[in-house]
């Protein structure tokens, strides 16, 4: 064998040789990834679907069924229900006893059921809070004669929202349902616990009741924070609206941001104009500003970026002037970081 021949094997030797370490690198890190991603949050910890829960709710409103209203309030402690949940329950509680309905900061829950009143005729009054005072919602008694492509069109909806769509096929799905090749997300929600719904129905003496599960978009929030945390680096996908600003804020934002407009304008008419609120805070923080914004997400996306920096739990609420917000969506969001913290997550 000459000498070419065995630098030749000898480097293939080596090519090997880092071709294997590199495998198992890739291997190592990706059990490590699975470790983190998979640690068990308690899951007291983590809000109930807020978008599951109003849904299951309603249809338990508009059958009479108060099912519902008794297993959420016997499962769940009050005050780890997010507060959209809570209005929407003590407004499905005394809905023949009250005329004025508190809806709270919730467009969802004002939307369900002004739908229900104007379909029942009975002329409830919504009473309004918060954020929700200044927000711009279309409801117009007209909008019942809609076509479910009405409904999701953003000419004639300007918020341009899938709720309407949503609560008009929850209270007549004979008249609404309809295949779509791609559904708005909470749209498809809606069809999901429809069919669990009518299955329950059907079936009571052997299927369950439909419960609401833990909020899946705020788990994968919260796994993806604890993953960076670990020093696991940054894996997460935005796969609907309410993941934006966490998306936005945990990192440099400008793809978030350029995403988030093309697939998802409605951003500009929640709770706040998400697109300039997440890019106010996140300048605010820069310059060691108070955040002043009162949109719970917002809210909890910028206080994670915050423990991501080192502060502590006990300084976390000094950085935010509404840090009471989060209870809209995750009123356990401090128990939550306190946990991480007691942990040794930091």
């Amino acid at each position: 064998m000459t000498a070419q021949e065995k630098y030749f094997l000898f480097f293939l030797g080596c090519v090997d040789i880092r071709f294997r370490l590199s495998i198992m690198k890739k291997e190592l890190y990706f059990e490590r990834l699975l470790m983190i991603t998979i640690s068990p949050i308690p899951p007291e910890l983590l809000p109930i679907s807020k978008s599951r829960a109003i849904r299951l709710l309603f249809l338990g409103l508009r059958d009479g069924d108060d099912s519902v209203i008794h297993f959420i309030s016997r499962t769940y402690q009050r005050g780890l229900l997010p507060d959209d949940v809570v209005r929407m329950l003590d407004a499905c509680r005394f809905w023949n006893n009250n005329q004025n309905i508190q809806v709270g900061e919730s467009a969802t829950v004002l939307r369900f059921l002004w739908w229900l009143s104007q379909a029942q005729k009975s002329n409830k009054n919504f009473v309004r809070e918060g954020t929700l005072l200044g927000r711009k919602i279309t409801l117009d008694p007209e909008m019942l004669n809609w076509t479910i492509k009405d409904l999701l069109d953003p000419e004639r909806v300007p918020e341009r929202t899938s709720q309407l769509a949503s609560v008009a096929t929850l209270h007549n799905p004979d008249r609404y349902r309809t295949f779509m090749v791609s559904y708005p997300h909470h749209l498809a929600i809606t069809y999901e616990v429809l069919d669990q719904w009518y299955e329950y129905k059907r079936f009571q003496q052997k299927v369950p009741l439909p419960a609401p599960g833990i909020d899946a978009t705020i788990e994968a929030q919260a796994k993806a924070f604890l993953l960076a945390l670990r020093g696991g680096g940054w894996q997460f996908e935005m796969l609907q609206q309410e993941d934006f600003p966490f998306a936005y804020i945990m990192t440099d934002g400008d793809w978030a941001l350029r995403e988030a407009r093309k697939r998802w304008p409605s951003l500009a008419e929640h709770e706040s104009n998400r697109f300039t609120e997440v890019a106010k805070a996140k300048s605010d923080w820069a310059q060691r500003r108070v955040i002043d914004s009162a949109d719970h997400r917002v809210i909890q996306a910028i206080t994670m970026f915050a423990m991501l920096n080192r502060y502590k739990v006990k300084d976390i609420m000094r950085v935010t002037r509404h840090p009471k917000a989060v209870a809209k969506s995750w009123p356990a969001f401090y128990m939550f970081l306190d946990w991480v913290q007691e942990n040794g997550l930091k």
